[in-house]
């Protein structure tokens, strides 16, 4: 059975479409953004191999679909950065447990 045919193609074209949407919707706002990028990473491998049989037309090249996939590869190894919103949730989190213990201590 084939990687890819005929009778499973709109899954590989759900994945892709899924697989940005959601992914370039994490990555924006740095949400999970290793997982999202973890997710782009093999979609971008493809439009790099794929692109010189006519997948990337319409102006967009192949430097642009490595640099891209370069990028995600440093977002998954160094993760979103310090104004993400996620290190806001933690940072906020955090922030939380150590009023919460002080308020712990003080009433017992």
């Amino acid at each position: 059975m084939a990687l890819v045919s005929e009778d499973n193609l709109h899954m590989w074209y759900s994945y892709i479409t899924i697989g940005h949407l959601l992914g370039g919707f994490c990555l924006t706002f740095g949400i999970l953004a290793r997982l999202a990028a973890l997710f782009q990473i093999p979609i971008l491998i493809g439009a790099v191999f794929i692109s010189e049989k006519g997948l990337m037309m319409g102006g967009q090249s192949l430097e642009l679909a490595t640099l891209v996939l370069f990028l995600l590869i440093l977002i998954f190894i160094f993760g979103s950065g310090p104004i993400a919103v996620s290190v806001y949730f933690k940072k906020r989190e955090q922030k939380g447990e150590t009023s919460g213990n002080a308020d712990a201590a003080v009433t017992a």
